[in-house]
């Protein structure tokens, strides 16, 4: 493998060195939710186990004193971890390697996270990753893409997302091995907190890579609708009834799912629900019922305890610009269907990238468990 250019290769690219952070946090935020260690059927193996952790928990704690890779002891003990096969340390020092500054040293970051892949696809994959973007000659390219399509092809749903997205936006150096369209199925049906059943929906009322295919939209939807009750109910009808134009259901159904919601006696004054059901019957041109649902929705969040006085303000900001739209015989609209089909897969990759940023506070922070 060529040695990277550190900062110019992330330029030449149109990447800039802030975004690749987050590319290295994945490796970061699955370790949080591992667990390490083998499950013992004997109390004495337990024992084992719970003692093992405590001393690599000591060990690690050195690791979390460090914020870049600056030269110091604690870098150094930390790295010796790493090289002695402690997967949090291998990722913590592909994370200090990554921070922008003047210890950043994307080869670096490459090296330790290439040792954390021999343990982990989550690695393999943000390895691969890494080679596939930052690599200055193009066999560097190939063999990420190779590495990201192998993943892909074992079905896993990040991987599948990310090829997807590469081959859209054709970024790839290999021939295509499948439609984006099929891989994002396969994502969405492993796992739909990477692609959501909204992705779903506007691939196939807009034809992405598919045929236009409207029974399908509105079946994923209603499919997701039934998942987690009365959450995913909830958001297909915020989704549906707040959306510029629907041509995947009548106005009907949105208002059916927030009647279901609300017309359990649990959820029946709870303001967000509430709130969803008042946007439901504007959809349906029911102004006069939709101005009576808001103002009970303000009065329920006015009454609601557990709301800091800053976070009831911001909502009562947003529940009174609705009610002025109802007042005025208008809905609210937040979402649009319709969007050019490469515009959808960059905002897409992007939205993936800001989830792992979001989350890699929990991750930076190493224990045992």
């Amino acid at each position: 493998m060529s040695t990277f250019h550190r900062s110019s290769g992330l330029r030449q690219r149109g990447f800039v060195a802030s975004n690749w952070l987050l590319l290295i946090i994945v490796a970061l935020i699955v370790a949080a939710w591992v667990y390490v260690g083998t499950q013992g059927s004997r109390d004495e193996e337990n024992r084992d186990t719970t003692n093992n952790n405590e001393q690599l928990e000591q060990s690690l704690s050195v690791c979390n004193e460090l914020v870049d890779a600056a030269p110091s002891e604690a870098l150094e003990a930390c790295s010796a971890l790493a090289e002695e096969g402690s997967y949090r340390a291998q990722q913590k020092m592909a994370f200090l390697y990554s921070v922008e500054g003047d210890y950043q040293d994307w080869q670096a970051a490459f090296d330790y996270l290439a040792l954390a892949s021999r343990q982990r696809d989550e690695s393999k994959l943000l390895s691969n990753i890494l080679l596939f973007i930052l690599g200055t000659e193009p066999q560097d390219q190939e063999s990420g893409e190779q590495g990201i399509r192998e993943l892909a092809n074992v079905g896993y749903p990040m991987a599948l997302a990310y090829l997807a997205s590469i081959y859209q936006l054709e970024l790839n150096s290999m021939p295509k091995q499948a439609s984006p369209a099929w891989l994002m199925e396969r994502a969405y049906e492993t796992d739909n907190t990477i692609v959501s059943a909204y992705d779903m929906a506007r691939i196939h009322s807009n034809g992405y890579g598919t045929r236009v295919n409207m029974k399908r939209a509105a079946n994923i939807l209603d499919d997701y609708a039934m998942t987690n009750f009365p959450t995913t109910t909830n958001n297909v009808a915020w989704f549906l009834a707040t959306l510029d134009e629907n041509p995947i259901t009548d106005p009907t159904y949105p208002l059916q799912l927030a009647k279901k919601v609300v017309d359990d006696e649990e959820h029946a004054e709870r303001y967000s629900y509430v709130d969803t059901l008042a946007a439901a019957y504007a959809n349906n041109g029911e102004f006069a019922q939709a101005l009576s649902l808001q103002q009970q929705a303000i009065d329920f969040l006015e009454a609601d305890e557990q709301l800091t006085d800053t976070r009831k303000q911001e909502l009562r900001s947003e529940f009174d610009e609705r009610l002025a739209l109802y007042q005025q015989q208008q809905r609210p609209v937040y979402f649009n269907l319709y969007q050019p089909q490469q515009a959808f897969y960059k905002k897409l990759k992007a939205a993936i990238e800001n989830a792992l940023l979001d989350r890699h506070e929990a991750a930076t922070r190493m224990t045992a468990n």
